[in-house]
């Protein structure tokens, strides 16, 4: 789920910065990335796909930065599915990004 060659590199910085950097930068993107979920599934049921590549994109590259990489995939496959207003299979990979947002924040918690 994790990166964990991206999670050693923000350690690095924060003991560099002597700061909870870490912590908050999980605790941000934890925050952000529920709220973009809910984003995705609104435009979802709005079948509002430029609010859906918004969101998606978004989480896309705060997932790719703290290393949430299956997140980051997900979210590629979203994007590309709200581009070519397919939101029959869309409405199938939701559930799945959900359920690898719950393991990816477990993870990072156990990081911290």
């Amino acid at each position: 789920m994790i990166d964990h060659h991206q999670i050693e590199e923000l350690k690095k910085l924060a003991v560099a910065t002597s700061s909870n950097l870490v912590q908050e930068i999980f605790d941000l993107y934890l925050e952000s990335a529920s709220s973009s979920i809910n984003k995705i599934k609104s435009g979802l049921s709005l079948n509002n796909v430029l609010e859906i590549q918004r969101a998606a994109h978004g989480l896309k590259g705060s997932s790719a930065n703290v290393g949430a990489k299956e997140i980051a995939h997900l979210c590629t496959q979203v994007e590309n599915l709200a581009r070519t207003n397919d939101l029959a299979r869309m409405g199938v990979l939701i559930p799945e990004l959900e359920r690898v947002f719950e393991a990816t924040r477990l993870e990072l918690n156990s990081l911290r």
